[in-house]
């Protein structure tokens, strides 16, 4: 598994294969063709050179190794979780991500990208 980092080096979630899972090991998105999307088959951003982007562009966490993008904070380490079988992903409609690069961060947060119904509720 590979650790996903935030803007301030903590790990976020995990990578194994083309599924992305939560700190708590729960899949939460899947690749394909750099595309992020949810287990329903919502985009909701990419993934390219170790860099995960929303939907404009902007960088909202990283792998180790990643190239390219923003100056990226030293790494935090974390225990993964131990994975059950990867869930198969839905089909997607085949299409190209749009290949939007920002070399800023995001405004929002990793968990508003991949656990949206993790957010906090607002008044």
């Amino acid at each position: 598994m590979e650790a996903i980092h935030d803007q301030g080096g903590i790990v976020v979630g995990w990578r194994h294969r083309t599924a992305v899972y939560d700190t708590a090991g729960k899949p939460r998105a899947f690749i394909s063709r750099h595309a992020l999307f949810t287990y329903d088959g919502t985009y909701i951003g990419s993934f390219e050179d170790g860099w995960y982007r929303d939907p404009q562009g902007h960088c909202i966490g990283f792998e180790v190794g990643a190239s390219g993008g923003p100056m990226k904070p030293l790494p935090k380490a974390a225990v993964a979780p131990l994975p059950n079988a990867d869930p198969p992903p839905p089909k997607v409609e085949p299409s190209s991500p749009p290949r939007i690069r920002s070399s800023k961060w995001s405004p929002s947060s990793w968990g508003e990208l991949i656990a949206p119904d993790l957010r906090a509720p607002t008044s």
